[in-house]
């Protein structure tokens, strides 16, 4: 959507400012609070840098957001430049051990293990640096029945996949893990090492609707529950992933209700996104498994 602000600001670019990126960081601050606002208490929201890097962006989404998903070791980088302090979630496929020791050096909080190698790896990693706990979650893909994906523009899981681990190779991974302790205190490596085992993780498309986004969101969370119980693992995080699907309309108005209206289906307004035009104005805590909610 191009607000009124950007389109004022578009008319006065000169031939020498062009080309240009326009971005109204007011509207982006109202919209990212919005979603906020819509969601339930105890569900944390990360924004995928990869959406958006720029870093008047993604200090304009800090008070907004509780941290933000990198997948690269540039990302980890840039945006902890941009945003010192941020929490950090590293994700994606295809992490080297390089990436994973200077993400271990730059204090990223949550690293989601896609790998049986990439567990290893950073564990490695974190001894040799003398990390005493790195927390992960285990990517995994899931199947799914029938078209549950069949409206995704990106699909990532639910059949042969880079992405994540398929659930026979997230069940050979738990052995490598201790008993949960009867305090509750997460699953280390049971050789004594630093991984600290929080949770499960999974990211099938991007770009579905609504109800299908909640289908998905419930059969991740669904097979998380499942598996902590089966092995008393004691998870307490999930992470549904992102992938939002929103248009280019504007937002509707006030009480209306609809896949993405606040209230409206059971879910939030799509998360921000980015728009062609420079800046004008420059992941539940308890018992139970934790979600955590994705921008794309």
């Amino acid at each position: 959507m191009i607000t009124p602000a950007v389109r004022t600001l578009a008319t006065e670019l000169t031939g020498d400012d062009l080309p240009a990126y326009v971005y109204d960081l007011t509207a982006l601050r109202a919209h990212a609070r919005a979603v906020r606002d819509a969601l339930p208490p105890g569900l944390e929201l990360y924004y995928a840098a990869k959406a958006n890097p720029a870093p008047a962006v993604l200090r304009a989404l800090a008070p907004h957001v509780t941290g933000y998903e990198v997948a690269s070791g540039g990302e980890v980088e840039h945006v902890r430049a941009a945003v010192p302090g941020a929490p950090l979630a590293f994700g994606g496929p295809g992490k080297t051990e390089g990436e994973l020791r200077r993400a271990l050096t730059l204090g990223v909080e949550r690293f989601h293990v896609e790998s049986e190698q990439e567990l290893r790896l950073l564990a490695g990693a974190a001894q040799d640096a003398a990390i005493p706990d790195v927390d992960v979650l285990l990517r995994v893909n899931l199947p799914v029945a029938g078209d549950e994906l069949g409206g995704a523009a990106l699909a990532m899981g639910g059949r042969p996949s880079p992405f994540g681990l398929d659930p026979e190779a997230v069940e050979r991974c738990l052995p490598l893990f201790a008993e949960a302790s009867p305090g509750g205190d997460p699953l280390r490596l049971s050789d004594g090492g630093p991984l600290r085992l929080r949770g499960i993780h999974a990211h099938l498309a991007s770009g579905l609707d609504a109800p299908a986004q909640v289908a998905v969101a419930a059969a991740i969370a669904d097979w998380a529950a499942k598996l902590s119980e089966r092995h008393a693992l004691g998870l307490t995080e999930v992470n549904v992933g992102g992938g939002v699907g929103g248009g280019d309309a504007p937002p509707p108005p006030p009480g209306a209700r609809g896949p993405h209206a606040p209230g409206g289906g059971g879910r939030a307004p799509p998360p921000p996104r980015r728009r062609p035009c420079r800046s004008s104005s420059s992941r539940s805590r308890g018992a139970g498994p934790r979600s955590g909610s994705r921008a794309p």
